[in-house]
């Protein structure tokens, strides 16, 4: 037997271990999983199984390692949320009734969906609004703060709500949505937010509610017997961490995942639709974005732009993700001309900055970070640049390497609503989705001016903001990659870009057994 063939025969047996191992522990919940202290009773007979790549090690929404994609969207099946975005970018009313909505000046008022309850029986109301704003601008928040600062009130009775803004944002049905979610008034006020819900609500607004979890590995979810929307149809999901995409599919073609999120889609959509017996929903690019971000506090601006113009996005993309991404011209979906509409490609500018070794952070379940990276290593080659792949979980990338400075590039994966929140992202004082200021004030002249002005609806403002990104040599946005979800015996699954993770509208999901 030949050398290679003694090779690819080793990956083979690798790949079937890997998959027997996770095999085992979807079949058998309690024999092959360490014990933890919110380890829940094994998951119901018949459970839907999902396969996700990455899941966070808590479901704490005071946690910064909730915030993961798959999280997130978990989150958001427990806490209700005020709108979401469908896969076309429109935006609807999820805990919101469309119809009663009210735009004038700085008001706004609405009614909250007919029924709208916790799982306890308590209904929701404009109080737990109220409740919830002052908890995101405390100390205990994680997550998104820019854009709450422009709300000046929130009152009203029961159902009916009123939010007065010191001046209202074009886009301010973002707020207690996308990465946010309502808070239960009656079970949190006046309790320990960093310690009441470590290991996830005990509450739900949603369509399901937590059956518990092993940090990082799986997570129950049952139907809320309360829930006040139609459905669910799948009384209880299971859904299991598989890094490996190869696994992913290895899995699905078992029968031993009923559904599969495959990030960035990695070329994957033929083979899977080969397989007999599945379905892929596929959703054109939309709010997804993958770019590259620089240090601006360390790293002059010649180096920076240097490495980024060791980046071939229009190849990358055209070649590896051939029909399942675009290239991002934007970083910000901008009418117009965008700052990045063209990005002129100058590995002569490598040459000529100064010596440098550069730490590129990557999310180690992104499969398409690593190839990124070896490409431009292969570019940087006898230039004065040296970079250098840091592979990190998720969790180690959004909690600690970005908010602590500790990358000089970092590659971050992020979902965006469909009217930026650009102070979320560039602003001085920004915190956004991740929790990191990205721009230093010297970086950017006037900084603070464009993205308020950008915030509050001047495309002007925008443009300009995006040239000044560009010409820094801080942000580069790569591509939009196309959405999908893979399902066998599953009817309702729809991939959806604008939403992390495969569970939008997971109450609309239906089975052939009922």
């Amino acid at each position: 037997m030949s050398r290679r063939a003694v090779g690819g025969l080793a990956l083979i047996l690798f790949l079937v271990a890997a998959a027997v191992a996770v095999a085992l522990i979807i079949t058998d919940g309690d024999t092959h999983l360490p014990p933890t202290k919110s380890r829940p009773a094994a998951a119901p007979e018949g459970s839907l199984r999902v396969g996700v790549p990455d899941l966070p090690g808590t479901y704490d929404p005071f946690d910064i390692r909730s915030r993961n994609p798959a999280g997130t969207q978990i989150l958001a099946l427990v806490l209700p949320q005020l709108f979401d975005v469908a896969p076309d970018g429109t935006v609807h009313g999820r805990l919101v009734d469309d119809t009663t909505v009210e735009e004038d000046g700085d008001r706004v008022s609405f009614d909250l969906a007919e029924g709208a309850r916790w799982s306890d029986g308590a209904p929701i109301t404009a109080a737990d609004l109220a409740f919830t704003l002052d908890v995101v601008r405390s100390d205990d928040w994680p997550g998104p703060v820019a854009g709450y600062e422009a709300v000046e009130s929130i009152t009203g009775e029961g159902a009916a709500v009123e939010i007065r803004f010191r001046d209202r944002p074009p886009g301010w049905r973002r707020l207690f949505s996308g990465d946010d979610f309502v808070l239960p008034r009656h079970r949190l006020l006046g309790r320990d937010l960093k310690q009441e819900w470590v290991t996830g609500p005990d509450l739900s607004g949603g369509p399901y509610q937590l059956s518990g979890s092993t940090p990082g590995l799986d997570v129950v979810l049952s139907a809320n017997p309360e829930w006040w929307g139609a459905g669910p149809g799948v009384r209880d999901l299971r859904a299991l961490t598989v890094p490996d995409p190869t696994t992913l599919q290895f899995l699905l073609e078992q029968g031993e995942l009923d559904v599969v999120w495959m990030p960035a889609f990695t070329d994957r959509r033929r083979e899977l639709e080969a397989i007999e017996g599945v379905e892929v929903s596929v959703a054109e690019p939309g709010g997804h974005l993958v770019s590259l971000y620089m240090q601006s506090d360390d790293i002059a601006a010649d180096v920076r732009l240097a490495a980024l113009d060791l980046v071939d996005r229009d190849r990358f993309v055209s070649v590896l993700l051939d029909g399942e991404a675009d290239v991002a011209r934007s970083w910000g979906l901008l009418t117009g001309d965008p700052g990045w509409s063209e990005w002129f490609i100058n590995p002569s500018l490598a040459e000529e900055a100064p010596r440098r070794d550069l730490a590129v952070a990557i999310p180690d379940e992104d499969p398409m970070a690593s190839l990124l990276v070896r490409a431009v290593q292969r570019r940087a080659r006898g230039t004065n640049l040296v970079l250098d792949a840091v592979s990190l979980t998720n969790e180690r990338l959004e909690g600690e390497w970005l908010p602590q400075g500790k990358f000089d590039v970092a590659l971050v994966d992020e979902v965006q609503w469909p009217e930026p929140c650009w102070q979320c992202r560039f602003g001085p004082d920004a915190v956004g989705e991740t929790n990191w200021s990205r721009v230093g004030d010297s970086a950017v002249p006037d900084l603070d001016e464009l993205t308020t002005k950008a915030d509050g609806g001047d495309a002007r403002a925008a443009s300009r903001l995006e040239r000044a990104l560009e010409q820094g040599g801080i942000v580069l946005p790569l591509w939009r990659p196309a959405a999908a979800v893979v399902a066998r015996g599953v009817d309702g699954l729809r991939a959806n870009s604008w939403s992390p993770g495969p569970f939008w509208h997971v109450e609309e999901w239906e089975t052939g057994d009922g």
